[in-house]
Order: structure tokens, then sequence, then C-alpha cells
């Protein structure tokens, strides 16, 4: 059984939101919750997680928990490749700002980041002339 939007009384097809009103828990979809929220009435409500997708490219992700960046489409399929191109550029900065050095394993570790910016701005490259 679908949960139904407790505002636009529709099935819940994405994201799911809760808010808690008089007590009870009520399910919303994510629109009339953001809708809600802007309306000033931050109230206590319950995030749901949902799982990271087979196709999951986020590794902060862990391929657990959908952390929401929209990179495999889960969320817009029209804007997927914008957001998995802005993804691959914040992983490819945070190789880049890298400063977690282990004695004694800093070849390793600089071969590592190397590898990652190679494949990061590859994958940059790739995506963006999908897009064109």
């Amino acid at each position: 059984m679908n949960d139904i939007c407790c505002e636009c009384n529709q099935e819940i097809k994405g994201t799911k939101k809760a808010k808690i009103w008089n007590g009870k828990l009520l399910p919303m979809c994510y629109s009339c919750w953001v809708e809600w929220m802007k309306g000033g009435q931050k109230m206590n409500y319950l995030h749901i997680s949902i799982p990271a997708l087979e196709k999951c490219i986020n590794p902060k992700s862990y391929g657990e928990i959908c952390v929401r960046c929209n990179a495999c489409g889960r969320i817009d399929r029209e804007t997927q490749k914008e957001c998995a191109i802005k993804m691959y550029k914040r992983q490819l900065q945070e190789q880049y700002n890298f400063d977690g050095w282990i004695l004694g394993f800093e070849d390793v570790q600089k071969k590592n980041i190397e590898s990652n910016i190679v494949y990061f701005k590859n994958k940059i490259a790739e995506l963006e002339v999908e897009n064109e």
C-alpha cells in the first residue's frame, strides 16, 4: 500500500517526508513538504532515509543511503547529467584539497590522488561532451 500525502491527497511517488501535527505522524510528498516548510511551519519532522540505488555513483552514499545528489537521475531525470558533473567536480576539488597524509604512506596516497584526479577529469569531460 502506497502512502497518500496529507496535504495534496496524491500518492507519494518520490521522496517521502512526514510532519508531526497534533501528535500524529502524517506522510507528505516532497513538494508539499517544501511548501509547508517555506510557510514558516517549521515544526518537528521525520526524515526518512532511502537506500542508494545499485547504479549510485556517489561515494558519499557508501552504497547504502541515498544522499539525494541526483547524479543517478533518481530525483529528476532532466537534471541528472548536470548533477553528476557537479558531483564529480566536487570530488575533484576534494582531491586537490586533500590533506590527510599518513606518515609512511605518502607515496601510495599521492599515486591514488593522481589516479583519482585523472578519473574525475575524464568523467567530467565525458559528461560535458554528452551534455552538448
